[in-house]
């Protein structure tokens, strides 16, 4: 009788040590899960940053870009004017009207060619930008996977644990 009694209390004693293992192990769990969650919002948060400073990048450059074209515009149509007054007022003047036109017409087609070289610089740098943009986000994304699958892996790990701790339970039943 005694020692059923013993066997007892030693099988009960063995219970509550399996069921304070098993809390601790909850308690691990959760505690890793909550670190997990943190870090994805950090990384939510950094991807949010990230579209964020892109957009203010585009949105300065989209503004200096429409600066620049209204200058370039108001120099065009400023030499446009002035060869149209200079033309009026030396008509007589064939040969200096000529060699003046020849002029404007260079600063014209330099214009024109600085004017496509913005605009080629400008497409570059828009180009820039989203390259830096998709290369920021894939690499925000590849730590948002790579923390997904430690979630996975501990959630493995952690019904492995749990399965063999059923197989400990049972066996020493």
């Amino acid at each position: 009788k005694i020692l059923a009694q013993q066997d007892r209390a030693r099988m009960e004693a063995e219970k509550a040590e399996l069921e304070l293992e098993r809390k601790r192990m909850r308690i691990r769990f959760e505690k890793q899960q909550e670190h997990a969650r943190q870090q994805m919002q950090d990384l939510q948060r950094q991807v949010e940053a990230a579209a964020a400073a892109a957009r203010a990048v585009e949105e300065k450059r989209a503004s200096e870009s429409r600066r620049a074209e209204r200058k370039l515009q108001l120099d065009r149509e400023a030499h446009e004017c002035e060869l149209r007054k200079a033309m009026e007022k030396h008509a007589e003047e064939q040969a200096k009207v000529a060699s003046f036109r020849e002029e404007l017409e260079q600063q014209r087609k330099d214009m024109d060619r600085r004017l496509a070289e913005f605009e080629e610089e400008k497409l570059r740098m828009s180009r820039e930008a989203e390259l830096a943009a998709e290369v920021h986000a894939a690499h925000l994304q590849e730590q948002r996977d790579s923390h997904g699958q430690q979630m996975n892996d501990m959630a493995v790990q952690l019904q492995q644990q749990k399965q063999e701790h059923k197989v400990q339970v049972e066996a020493r039943k």
